[in-house]
């Protein structure tokens, strides 16, 4: 497959250009399974760009994940709180990580989840409660 062919969600361009592109692709998809790769894969370009905009664009991309993808699988959406869980994290925002971590346990039972060698939301929860303790975390959460 050509690389270029893919670009417009494995890159982490995000110019006017390259937002349009993403959503027109976005609303011609109709498979869900790959409407959810496409939010995940640009949203991870994103984030790991480390640029600011970027990174709050990523956080964009997979709630919108969330809500646009019709038919979302128990573990899709296990998968994508996850993941918002470690960018609210990254970013410093501990109660939204919190809440993310929350939800992805709730979305899907772990015997349901394929996690591939990545820790559970419940491990980076556990992790997160004992670093920071629920106080500072609901602190944070406002």
């Amino acid at each position: 497959m050509n690389a270029r062919r893919n670009d417009w969600y494995t890159s982490a361009d995000w110019d006017d250009a390259a937002r349009e592109l993403f959503d027109a692709k976005i609303r011609r998809s109709r498979r869900p399974w790959s409407k959810w790769q496409y939010f995940r894969g640009k949203a991870n370009a994103l984030f790991f760009s480390k640029d600011p905009d970027k990174i709050a664009a990523a956080i964009e991309l997979l709630g919108r994940a969330l809500v646009e993808v019709a038919g979302i699988e128990p573990d899709w959406a296990s998968a994508t709180h996850h993941r918002l869980g470690e960018f609210a994290e990254a970013v410093g925002d501990l109660g939204a990580a919190e809440a993310h971590y929350r939800q992805a346990i709730a979305a899907c039972p772990l015997a349901d989840r394929t996690l591939a060698g990545r820790s559970s939301p419940e491990e980076d929860l556990a992790r997160l409660l004992n670093a920071h303790g629920t106080r500072q975390a609901e602190q944070a959460r406002g």
